[in-house]
């Protein structure tokens, strides 16, 4: 079964910090780890680490999400500006082999005659140099590098660098001036957890509870603390909420918040489709929002039929929320009743089961309703209604 194989992920260092990495499994750790010469760990996100026969460092990494988000939602904006700059979309994350080892191409031209890196740190020469290598070895006619920040600017003639600078303030502005109170979400917000995903790739845990008094509603409590993350200059990129309610809704940030067992009946339907993600100037893969439109519109042909009312919100990506109603009252529904409607609908929404127990996940997370995707710049609506960023991308 290989959806259960654990994802790691293999990345070879060369010198001056120049890296390939690729995503394995479990077993292809273990097959990897006997050609090692072995050495000390240094993290406890290190799965193993030590010396290969060419004197390459290679480090095995556990599946580390914080690696994953924090890439993501800039490799996207960034993509995204790019192609407003360009007026054509790009393959993201398009996977190749080189020097016999697979690596990942952050994004190429739908030609392929375009190779597009993003990096998050500083670059200097020789990384530059590193990367043409890498692009122009395997048969790109152009390379477009995007970081923060360059210490040199040396390079081939085919070769362009971007300095890449996202803004926050729009999301900020929308949060402070233009942010939605959905009343019936936000009834039963003291007893429901929330969660922040940082621009830095890290989860910080809400502070108190989101409590509605005659002085603060819980929604004035969370724009509270967005602005706090900001003054901290580390902005929220997504804001999640459980589904279940918690007698310690504040301490289910280690797990530990007891969930009760009833379910605010929100279904997710998440688009997918074969071969690479393309992401133009929207953000993210319409190919993928085409097929959660099909998804979206079969389930709520079940509902329909089965006498459900309902709110529609868009995810904030290429996905949908699908929220079950009652004069216009959020329901809560209890785990046999969610998993029935699941069942019923397995091809069109998400499962719900936990990827490490394969049961039920109480502790389901969504993205709070009216919040941002700072990914994409969506608000998480019932409207396509989009926050325009002003990302800029200077050309050195």
């Amino acid at each position: 079964m290989d959806f259960l194989l654990i994802t790691m992920k293999l990345v070879k260092y060369f010198p001056e910090n120049n890296v390939i990495s690729s995503n394995i499994n479990e077993d292809q750790a273990f097959e990897f780890v006997s050609r090692l010469k072995l050495t000390n760990k240094k993290s406890i996100y290190e799965f193993a680490r030590g010396i290969d026969n060419d004197g390459i460092l290679n480090v095995i990494y556990k599946e580390n999400r914080v690696f994953r988000t924090k890439n993501v939602w800039y490799e996207k904006r960034a993509i995204s500006v790019l192609s407003k700059l360009h007026n054509y979309d790009f393959y993201h994350s398009y996977k190749l082999e080189w020097k016999g080892f697979d690596t990942e191409i952050d994004a190429i031209s739908l030609d392929k005659k375009i190779a597009v890196e993003i990096k998050r740190k500083k670059l200097n020469n020789k990384n530059i140099d590193f990367l043409e290598e890498k692009a122009y070895s395997l048969g790109f006619e152009k390379l477009i590098i995007i970081a923060p920040k360059f210490n040199s600017v040396n390079k081939k003639d085919n070769t362009q660098l971007f300095q890449f600078r996202p803004s926050y303030l729009p999301i900020l502005r929308y949060y402070n001036n233009e942010y939605i109170v959905w009343k019936t979400f936000w009834k039963n917000s003291a007893q429901r957890h929330f969660r922040f995903l940082l621009a830095n790739g890290r989860w910080k845990p809400q502070r108190r509870r989101y409590t509605n008094t005659s002085k603060w509603q819980a929604a004035n409590r969370l724009i509270k603390e967005i602005n706090y993350y900001h003054h901290k200059y580390v902005n929220p990129i997504k804001i999640y909420y459980s589904l279940s309610r918690h007698i310690g809704p504040l301490n289910e940030f280690e797990g530990k918040g007891y969930p009760i067992s009833r379910y605010i009946a929100a279904f997710d339907i998440d688009g997918e489709h074969l071969g690479n993600h393309i992401i133009g100037d929207v953000g993210y893969c319409e190919n993928c929002r085409k097929d959660a439109i099909n998804k979206k519109n079969a389930f709520l042909k079940y509902l329909n039929k089965n006498g459900f009312e309902f709110e529609v919100f868009n995810s904030g990506a290429k996905g949908y929320h699908i929220y079950l109603t009652r004069n216009k009252e959020i329901l809560e529904l209890g785990q046999e009743e969610m998993e029935n409607i699941i069942k019923d609908n397995l091809d069109y929404v998400d499962s719900f089961l936990s990827k490490k127990t394969q049961e039920f996940d109480q502790h389901r997370i969504f993205k709070v309703p009216y919040t941002v995707d700072g990914s994409t710049g969506y608000i998480v609506s019932n409207e396509e209604k989009k926050i325009i960023f002003d990302d800029e991308l200077v050309k050195l």
